[in-house]
């Protein structure tokens, strides 16, 4: 699994150091997995967190999917 960070903001080493005062994970920022090529701007992802589209939701399903995987594996 990648976690890449998208955002508008142009200044990538506050987006790290922000990500890494408030503990976010991530691998890249504004950046595509390997496996996609693309010239587009936008990245590739399967799953979106976006303070614009439902972020809690999106969390909380993530955070009872991490639950059920790690009980029943």
């Amino acid at each position: 699994m990648l976690l890449d960070c998208f955002t508008a903001n142009e200044n990538e080493g506050f987006v790290k150091s922000y990500c890494n005062e408030k503990k976010i994970p991530f691998d890249a920022i504004n950046d595509n997995p390997p496996f996609y090529k693309s010239s587009s701007r936008k990245i590739y992802y399967n799953i979106l967190l976006d303070d614009r589209a439902g972020l809690r939701e999106a969390f909380d399903h993530l955070e009872k999917i991490i639950h059920h995987l790690n009980t029943n594996s």
